[in-house]
């Protein structure tokens, strides 16, 4: 199968707010607020209680599936790591604490005359070969913060990664140079769809380590990327589970829930063989265009499983937390 997944426009990017909200958990329309996105890089720059360890996430692919994206990843990234020089106390170590926050593990850095190297082993392939460098963001991560604190411009490429066969990912930061994606290929969908089950499959569940996460999901969650991304997702949730038997079908929402980022999942019989599934979110994943993104690829699991649309119910409890309830529709 040789079908090309069609590709997905680039998205303008958001327009800030003038107004800081002062809860971090209120029910919001724009994918992120000022005062949220404060709170959210000065906790990046820290470093984690517990380093998480990266295995494939959903911008990984995403961010592959067409080179506008892969540009548009980079873009956001730089400016990430910028505004994360701003909130930190400027030094290298701030930018190693946020590596370590992206899962990245202590990340060796050499740095040397002309350019400088940094290296993570903690990334887990897991089988999982995409057959191209996915890490574009991070690098973008690493040429915003380099360039902030040097101040003069820095590009940052991914050299070797974990996905594409290599035993590590290296990233490799020069001064200045503009970017240029080193890989313009596209991922078919056959790739996406193996590359997405073994991801699921292998999730382990972040339980509130999400703030590095949403940071970088941020620009998917802006229209009409948002619109796209959604699209994208359902078909990949139908194609997913379409050969899947029905008792499987309570296994994958909840790995994929791991995937997606979602701290509660709750799988329960449903009317005609079908499921009723319940989702609760947390005080960072707690945003309305996440809960549309997320949820979109688990609805295209319920058409793919069942054969049938599925109605999605959302609320927010005292604390300002989505709960989500799917399941099949009755029309």
């Amino acid at each position: 199968m040789k079908k090309k997944v069609r590709k997905m426009r680039k998205a303008m990017p958001a327009k800030k707010g003038t107004v800081r909200k002062k809860s971090v958990a209120k029910k919001e329309d724009a994918p992120v607020a000022s005062g949220r996105e404060e709170f959210l890089l000065k906790k990046i720059t820290e470093p984690p209680a517990k380093a998480p360890e990266r295995h494939l996430q959903l911008q990984d692919l995403l961010y592959n599936v067409a080179p506008e994206l892969q540009t548009l990843a980079f873009r956001s990234g730089f400016k990430l790591g910028s505004d994360a020089f701003a909130c930190s106390d400027g030094t290298i170590g701030s930018l190693e604490h946020i590596l370590e926050n992206a899962g990245l593990g202590k990340v060796s850095y050499y740095p040397f005359e002309t350019r400088s190297m940094f290296a993570s082993y903690r990334i887990k392939a897991k089988s999982v070969n995409l057959g191209i460098n996915t890490h574009t963001f991070e690098a973008g991560v690493i040429a915003g913060f380099l360039s902030a604190h040097s101040k003069s411009t820095v590009t940052a490429s991914e050299v070797a990664c974990v996905f594409n066969g290599a035993r590590a990912c290296q990233f490799v930061a020069v001064g200045g140079e503009s970017f240029n994606p080193q890989d313009s290929s596209s991922l078919d969908m056959v790739s996406i769809v193996r590359a997405l089950d073994l991801g699921i499959r292998n999730a382990e569940a972040r339980k509130g380590e999400s703030a590095y996460y949403m940071l970088a999901i941020r620009p998917l969650l802006s229209e009409p990327m948002l619109g796209e991304a959604s699209k994208f997702l359902y078909l990949s949730g139908k194609m997913l589970v379409a050969s899947q038997k029905a008792h499987n079908f309570a296994f994958m929402v909840k790995k994929a829930s791991d995937f997606l980022g979602i701290d509660g999942v709750k799988v329960t019989d449903g009317k005609n063989g079908s499921a009723v599934v319940r989702l609760a979110y947390n005080t960072t994943t707690s945003v309305s265009r996440f809960v549309d993104l997320s949820t979109a690829l688990l609805s295209g699991m319920f058409k793919g499983a069942f054969g049938r649309n599925v109605k999605v119910k959302r609320d927010t409890d005292s604390k300002g937390i989505y709960i989500v309830r799917m399941q099949v529709s009755e029309e």
